[in-house]
């Protein structure tokens, strides 16, 4: 199962013979699969790839494959669930498999896939959202017969079956690319590893398209995730994607266009080889982590990623929530580089409260997890279990977490089917919010976290939910606040303003971006006693100032509308906006707050992508100017560059591409003040 999102999937299998292609499905399990929806392939193939559209989101099917004339697996195990959509309320349960192809014997491998599914069986999990494999996924060199032996027979089968319902999201590692650097290169697109998967390079999946099949992006409900190459390279350099070539470069450019354009609350990053770790790999002597360190821990950090997954080194391995460490081991220092200390287990014991951030600005600090237990295990090296990485076991088992609104809960389950580690991380919470309410009327007061194991701790005999409501009886200012249970350091604070009949009623408020900044409109009604509106931002949705205040006298008036607009934004921000309106005895009420992100210049669109000869470019400006037009190929070098002239509003713009040769490319347009970097696909 791969490619999975909101609306399709793509099915992948083999059989001994050519055959053509048939998938059923449905919602219902039929025991025949003689399901409704049909999706054939004539083409006679072994190797089954069918691409299946058309599907709700958030959605259980059951299916069947097979021939046009024979189905060859309909069992029970044959289902997959959609993708939820980023507003979806429910957990979203992500599992993340580690050098899980039985490096020398099948003991650890099977001990760990037990343990897993005797996990799903008491947890009442059908199958997570997806399966992330951390890279050498078949030992020792990747082949074909080893990805037979060591990872498609073993997992296709047990109680669970789970390749005929996981959705899998790879990342190579080192034996994925027969475990030779030199080899990588010239094998970046034909081994095996690249055969038997289909990635969500072009953006299938959400994301911005890397175009590469070796790293790309995708959204699973309010999370994005960054599936990254730290081993393979590009044919015409010398080192690995996280090295200091150009290829890098590449890469780098990919994420902070990626991240610019993701709006998820959650990032995920995971790749093969760690930043940290004393497992079965030094990252102090090893010079192939040591750059993924220096290059890229502080990079990611500070475009908000908030977890680190890697493999390669066969334990177990957990940090602090931490931030800006990049030296060697012993070179940790807790006040320095660990934004807390906490063990994060959330168990109700001293130390453990989970590790708390917001959302903005992007710079909070990651948790690192090596995770590379699933199928291989070698002792540890000196200091395992010490300095930045303190929760460390050398032991099989398998990483897994669950996301929950605005709360991340992980969990180490080994072989033994013990909970070795488990650790939580919440943003945005510890909250102070303020409601506005005319006497009679209810105010909903909701704590700024799901629940966990322990229970809401309500002042004031409120209630014992997440959310509650209260009606006072009396005009007046009313404070409230709800804790947690469990030592977790959580305390939201509300305060509850009663008054009498306000003179207004707002009918509209609404955010609308332009070339200069935000507009924020509002319109009212029923205009009485009306003393002034104050127009308020943030940057948080916590901490409001107010920007504009507007006195104008419209009593008497039965409507108005209004409009404020809020320039000199800095660009690539969201903005909170809500409006107070004050009446002449001083009693005033808020809108609801709305939030926006800002970007000072629309992006351009390239079309068609991929291109033949002719590069299409809509460009909106703000005015007359010059912008650069410029091509390179994956290394930098300079192929096209051309100025044009655009006016104010939108431009088509064409440049000429048919002396390309095709391949992948890569396009600059630079306005002077603006810079924007895209992949292109020639043809």
């Amino acid at each position: 199962m791969q490619n999975g999102h909101q609306t399709g999937i793509t099915i992948r299998w083999r059989t001994t013979t050519n055959t053509n292609s048939r998938v059923r499905i449905g919602t219902t399990y039929d025991a025949t699969g003689n399901y409704p929806t049909i999706i054939n392939d004539a083409a006679s193939v072994t190797q089954h790839i069918v691409n299946v559209t058309g599907l709700t989101a958030d959605t259980k099917y059951y299916y069947s494959i097979g021939t046009s004339t024979t189905p060859l697996q309909m069992s029970a195990n044959n289902f997959f669930t959609t993708a939820p959509p980023p507003t979806t309320t429910r957990k979203i349960k992500i599992v993340a498999f580690g050098d899980c192809g039985a490096e020398t014997n099948n003991t650890n491998q099977t001990a760990s896939y037990n343990a897993y599914q005797t996990f799903l069986t008491n947890n009442g999990i059908d199958a997570p959202d997806a399966l992330l494999l951390l890279g050498d996924n078949a030992y020792n060199v990747g082949s074909e017969t080893e990805y037979t032996t060591k990872f498609f027979t073993p997992y296709g089968g047990g109680t669970k079956n789970i390749l005929r319902n996981h959705k899998l999201f790879p990342t190579p590692g080192n034996h994925d690319y027969n475990n030779s650097q030199a080899l990588a290169s010239r094998r970046l697109r034909t081994w095996p590893y690249f055969t038997n998967f289909t990635f969500p390079q072009n953006g299938e999946c959400g994301g911005v398209a890397s175009t590469k099949p070796n790293y790309y992006s995708y959204n699973i409900g309010n999370i994005h995730f960054l599936a990254l190459d730290s081993h393979g390279q590009e044919q015409t350099d010398g080192d690995s994607y996280m090295g200091t070539n150009s290829a890098t470069t590449v890469m780098k450019n990919w994420i902070t266009a990626d991240l610019a354009a993701n709006t998820q609350k959650w990032v995920v990053a995971y790749w093969h080889h760690p930043p940290y770790t004393k497992g079965s790999h030094n990252s102090d002597t090893e010079t192939q982590l040591i750059e993924i360190r220096q290059n890229f821990v502080t990079f990611l950090e500070g475009k908000g990623v908030d977890l680190v997954i890697a493999g390669h080194s066969h334990a177990y391995e957990r940090s602090y929530l931490m931030k800006g460490f990049t030296g060697n081991w012993t070179t940790f220092s807790a006040p320095t580089h660990a934004v807390s200390t906490s063990s994060a287990k959330y168990d109700g014991t001293v130390g453990a409260a989970p590790y708390k951030y917001n959302s903005l600005p992007l710079n909070h600090g990651a948790v690192y997890v090596v995770a590379a237990n699933t199928g291989a295990m070698n002792s540890s090296t000196t200091n395992f279990g010490a300095y930045a990485m303190p929760w460390a076991v050398a032991t099989p088992g398998v990483f897994y977490f669950e996301v929950e609104d605005n709360k991340l809960s992980a969990k180490m389950i080994r072989s033994t089917g013990a909970i070795f580690d488990s650790f939580t991380v919440m943003k945005d919470v510890n909250k102070t919010t303020v409601q506005n309410i005319i006497l009679g009327q209810s105010a909903t007061l909701t704590a700024s976290w799901p629940a966990n194991a322990g229970t809401y701790v309500w002042t004031n005999t409120v209630g014992t939910n997440r959310a509650n409501i209260v009606t006072p009886g009396t005009v007046g200012s009313f404070n409230y606040t709800v804790a947690d249970n469990r030592n977790g350091g959580l305390l939201d604070n509300f305060t509850v303003n009663v008054t009498g009949t306000l003179p207004v009623t707002f009918k509209d408020f609404k955010l609308q971006k332009n070339a200069a900044g935000i507009n924020i409109n509002w319109t009212v009604s029923t205009i009485i006693n009306h003393s002034y509106f104050s127009i308020e931002r943030s940057t948080d949705g916590i901490r409001f100032t107010e920007i504009n205040r507007n006195s104008e006298n419209i009593n008497g008036l039965t409507e108005k509308s209004f409009s404020v607009n809020d320039i000199n934004l800095p660009a690539g921000n969201i903005f909170y906006y809500r409006i107070k309106q004050c009446d002449v005895n001083g009693a005033c009420k808020y809108t609801d707050v709305k939030s926006v992100r800002f970007d000072k210049y629309a992006k351009p669109v390239l079309y068609p992508k991929p291109a033949e000869n002719v590069l299409n470019i809509l460009y909106t400006g703000n005015g007359a100017i010059k912008i650069d037009i410029i091509i390179t190929d994956e290394i930098g070098r300079v192929l096209i560059k051309e100025t044009k002239t655009v006016s104010a509003g939108r431009n088509n713009l064409q440049t000429d591409i048919s002396k390309l040769k095709p391949g992948t490319y890569i396009v600059i347009i630079n306005d002077g003040t603006e810079k924007w970097t895209e992949n292109l696909i020639k043809l």
